[in-house]
């Protein structure tokens, strides 16, 4: 994606002469005839927008196009001795190439009218095309400028372990990807995902003293994993923005309260008092459920240990796959191999079932640790299940 200015370059005697091109950007005109002021509708601004559009929409997606302010005048240009040639900005177009074949923007036209004595002359005026070269690794030629963040914490729906934060963005110039704005990469949250929510939008063509350029406006919902923050939470739960790339953007934090955002500190506490019980309740029932597990475990290990060996050609299979794949029953299905007088192991395979079993403990015990995924507890499950096959063929 690109932009494109469009400007009318003109020298300060044609421009007298036409009473400005201000006019081209509007649909109504005011005109003075035998002394009187009448308004025409020549709807001007609507036939250069549609003469934009079938010169573009064959080559490409057309994300807006902004028209400069009519009254914002003509800006002078470097031009020869004893010539002032002037550049009116028409509007600022915001594109993408259709495919990657294309190589230019082609010809764009105006139709110009200019009055004389015997009526209305209109002039079609064109551009010469551009060649391009659409590159993904090319420097930005025009780096954004006054960068604005705003970072909105969303934590009310934190009890259901979901936590966002809405970043908005402005710039003079295109605004920069979100990892252009913020450290994501390493912040002490897991980014779930990141939705831009409408794109890049240009809101206005700026004309003036400081240049030309367009400002535009980004923004994005950035999904988190609160689990950190909610771990072992006793009396308060406190957030930390991420930080901006650069120095030279400015940020504002903010937070929602009820429906209304309302002015933050860069760290700010979200929860405290009895509140916090409610939003850390669901870390309760895991470490609640893991103990129900060990002895799930403890008591399947020794209910093992004083079974004794089933004739195994009249038997049924003394290991099964578990009805419902958890953690849990994984691991008391692990144990009861691993204790089982039935399966003689030989020392490697005793080895790699207790690394399993460890591994497995960690994955779902462990302090700072996430869950194995359930493929991952299928295979582990098929394939010890599968070895005690092998032995119960085998006898």
């Amino acid at each position: 994606m690109f932009g494109v200015f469009v400007s009318l370059a003109h020298t300060t005697d044609v421009a007298r002469e036409s009473g400005g091109f201000g006019k081209y950007l509007m649909n109504e005109v005011p005109r003075i005839v035998s002394g009187k002021t009448i308004i025409e509708k020549p709807l001007y601004r609507d036939r250069f927008e549609e003469a934009l559009k079938v010169a573009l929409a064959e080559f490409f997606e057309i994300r807006s196009i902004t028209f400069a302010d009519p009254a914002s005048g003509a800006r002078d240009v470097e031009s020869p001795a004893n010539t002032r040639w002037q550049e009116t900005p028409l509007a600022y177009l915001l594109l993408a190439t259709k495919d990657k074949t294309v190589d230019r923007v082609p010809t764009l036209e105006i139709e110009l009218d200019f009055f004389d004595r015997e009526g209305k002359v209109v002039i079609p005026v064109p551009s010469n095309p551009i060649l391009i070269e659409m590159n993904a690794e090319a420097p930005a030629q025009r780096p954004a400028a006054n960068v604005s963040l705003t970072q909105i914490v969303d934590s009310r729906e934190l009890a259901d372990q979901r936590l966002k934060i809405d970043v908005v963005a402005t710039a003079h110039g295109l605004v920069p990807e979100l990892d252009q704005l913020l450290q994501l990469s390493g912040y002490q949250l897991t980014v779930k995902e990141v939705t831009d929510k409408e794109g890049l939008l240009v809101s206005e063509l700026h004309n003036g003293p400081d240049g030309l350029y367009p400002i535009s406006e980004r923004s994005w919902t950035v999904d988190l994993d609160p689990t950190p923050l909610l771990r072992g939470a006793s009396s308060r739960v406190e957030f930390e923005f991420p930080l901006a790339n650069s120095a030279d953007t400015q940020v504002t934090y903010q937070r929602y309260q009820d429906l209304d955002p309302v002015e933050a500190a860069a760290k700010i506490t979200l929860v405290e008092g009895a509140e916090v019980a409610k939003v850390a309740e669901i870390n309760y029932r895991l470490w609640i459920g893991g103990s129900i597990g060990l002895l799930a475990v403890g008591l399947l290990t020794f209910l093992a240990l004083r079974r004794k060996p089933a004739d195994s050609s009249n038997a049924p299979p003394l290991f099964t796959f578990p009805r419902e794949v958890t953690p849990f029953s994984v691991i008391a299905l692990l144990h009861r191999i691993q204790s089982s007088r039935a399966v003689p192991l030989n020392d490697e395979q005793r080895l790699t079932l207790t690394s399993d079993i460890h591994t497995l403990e960690q994955h779902t015990f462990a302090r700072n640790s996430t869950a194995a995924p359930n493929h991952d507890l299928n295979a582990l499950t098929r394939r010890w299940l599968s070895i005690t096959e092998s032995y119960f063929t085998k006898s």
